[in-house]
Formats: C-alpha cells, sequence, structure tokens
C-alpha cells in the first residue's frame, strides 16, 4: 500500500510539472527595452502592424529593432505594445539593403519646431545635394507629406525654414526625414510641439 501512494504522488507530481512547464512555454516571455539602448521614437503597435513594416516605416533594420526591444522568436506583437526606436540603428538604403552614407548623416541635422514653422540646421553636411523633407505623423504609421526641398549649397552650415500646412500643424509628435534625392538615403528626426 505504501508502495502505491508513493507511485501517485510520484505520477502526480510529474504530471503537474508537466502542466506547468506546457502554460509557461506558451505564456509570451516579457518584452523590455534594452537598458543599453537609446530610443529615438517610440512606436505603439496598432491591429495591422508587423515587425518588417515598422522597420522598414523607421527606415532601420529589423535586427535593430528585435534587438532594441529584446524580442526573441516566436516575434509576437500586441496591440497598444509600446516598442523602442533605437536612436544608433544603421540606417538602410531599401535597394541595396546594406548601411549607406545617410548612418552619418544622424549627426549632422537637427530639426526643431516653432508653431507652424520646422527649423532645419545642418551641420557637416554634404555640399550641393537635393533633400527631399517629409513628414511623418506617428500616431498614423505609413503616412507622410512631402513639405518641400532642402538644397545644400557650398557651405555644409546651413539652415531652412519650412511652414507646416493646417493639416501638419494640428499633430503633437512627428518625425522630420531627409531623403537624398540621388540615393534614396533616408534619416529622421523625432520633432515635438
Amino acid at each position: 500500500m505504501k508502495f502505491e501512494t508513493k507511485k501517485w504522488i510520484i505520477l502526480g507530481s510529474i504530471a503537474i510539472l508537466m502542466l506547468l512547464a506546457q502554460l509557461l512555454a506558451v505564456l509570451p516571455a516579457p518584452v523590455l527595452a534594452a537598458t543599453s539602448t537609446t530610443c529615438k521614437a517610440w512606436h505603439i503597435v496598432t491591429k495591422d502592424d508587423t515587425l518588417n513594416n515598422i522597420a522598414k516605416f523607421y527606415n532601420i533594420y529589423l535586427t535593430s529593432l528585435l534587438k532594441a526591444n529584446s524580442l526573441v522568436n516566436p516575434y509576437t506583437l500586441y496591440v497598444q505594445q509600446k516598442l523602442c526606436i533605437p536612436s544608433k540603428a544603421a540606417v538602410f538604403d531599401a535597394k541595396a539593403k546594406v548601411p549607406t552614407y545617410a548612418t552619418r548623416l544622424a549627426s549632422d541635422f537637427s530639426v526643431s519646431r516653432k508653431n507652424d514653422q520646422l527649423t532645419i540646421s545642418t551641420k557637416n553636411f554634404p555640399k550641393n545635394n537635393t533633400f527631399y523633407v517629409k513628414v511623418y505623423d506617428l500616431s498614423k504609421p505609413g503616412t507622410f507629406t512631402k513639405i518641400g526641398l532642402f538644397k545644400s549649397g557650398d557651405k555644409t552650415n546651413e539652415s531652412r525654414k519650412f511652414t507646416l500646412t493646417n493639416k501638419l500643424r494640428k499633430i503633437n509628435t512627428m518625425q522630420v526625414c531627409l531623403k537624398n534625392s540621388l540615393t534614396d538615403a533616408n534619416i529622421c528626426r523625432p520633432v515635438t510641439k
């Protein structure tokens, strides 16, 4: 009788451990931004978001997005999940799929906003280039408005002002991007009201 009781206790314990292991396997792992990552922006996941689309939208490598948010396979997203968009991620050229000189531009321009105007200031910027100036509404991923051209002249340090449309004036947090008209290299900066 004692042997029979021990056998059932052992089998019951094994069954409980197996059930717990299965439950832990299906529960999502915590998704926390790495403490050493500096975020240039935060993305709130919406219903149709995918990691690839988010990485493309912010013009960063998927691996940079995964690493900044400590995401592991299986890569499960949740609506309203907050994702860190890393500030030091390599920017990619969609055609070449390799980092471009746009990575260098990250420290070469800044954007400020005052009322209905954006001021873009450059430092050590490539001379005699044309850049499309685009504004992204961060609350609506995938939507952007082209507001003008930034034409760099013979000087490497320049400033240009751009007037926001009525629609853009209502946006509290936006992303301003410069896209090189020749190479399609793209670099962005967040800006708030």
